[in-house]
């Protein structure tokens, strides 16, 4: 999964690489991505990210995950290896979460939090509603 944020713009993407696509527009700012042959969700594009998380309500959780360490990480002017560092979590396991490859776990996730409690998770716990 390819996982990118641009923080000038306060651009979040997260999409499964390989696939032809389309994209439906699920809100005004979010744009969810579709693979051509069977129609499975592999992605979405969210403006104003930071001010439209509510939005991602629409998006598996994985998909959420990814895309917040991300932008959060990015954001806070750090790599990947710095923010193993600074959670404790190892540097392959960040990678893994931000590519969308594992669901981190709680003990994970809680690390995150208690060294960044600015970081604002809690969209990862209200269910996916799967109407856009």
């Amino acid at each position: 999964m390819k996982t990118y944020y641009d923080r000038d713009s306060d651009f979040l993407e997260v999409i499964e690489a390989g696939h032809e696509n389309f994209a439906e527009d699920a809100t005004q700012n979010l744009a969810l991505f579709y693979t051509e042959d069977d129609e499975r969700l592999i992605g979405f594009a969210l403006h104003n990210a930071k001010s439209n998380l509510e939005d991602l309500v629409y998006v598996p959780i994985v998909f959420r995950l990814a895309g917040l360490v991300r932008m959060y990480r990015d954001s806070a002017g750090i790599t990947q290896k710095q923010l193993s560092e600074k959670t404790g979590i190892s540097f392959r396991q960040i990678q893994n979460i931000e590519a969308g490859e594992t669901n981190a776990s709680i003990a994970a996730l809680s690390k995150i939090i208690n060294t960044f409690p600015d970081w604002d998770f809690s969209i990862l716990i209200k269910p996916c509603d799967e109407s856009a």
